[in-house]
């Protein structure tokens, strides 16, 4: 036979938004970590309940989050641009005329 305790955490909802933002930086999302934590968010499940859904108010850059997850990628395996980075930086965020 097994005992367990049951515990409680309550959290604020500046708490949780708090680690929502920090466990997306541990996944490698930061910018949709930088983004969660300027913007405001609306929690709900999923109608099946196995899901837990964050939607985000405010605009996204699509380049810019493929660019952040192909970085955080590339340094995963030890890839390191230097000054190439800068310039796709200055890339991606050039509109064209």
């Amino acid at each position: 036979m097994k005992t367990s305790s049951h515990k409680t955490i309550h959290l604020t909802e500046n708490e949780l938004k708090e680690a929502l933002v920090a466990y997306l930086s541990t996944k490698g999302e930061h910018y949709l970590s930088a983004h969660l934590s300027k913007n405001a968010y609306d929690l709900d499940w999923s109608q099946n309940g196995k899901e837990f859904i964050i939607s985000m108010d405010g605009e996204f850059d699509d380049d810019a989050v493929r660019l952040e997850n192909v970085k955080y990628a590339l340094n995963k395996l030890g890839v390191h641009f230097g000054g190439l980075e800068e310039a796709l930086n200055r890339h991606v965020w050039k509109k064209p005329d």
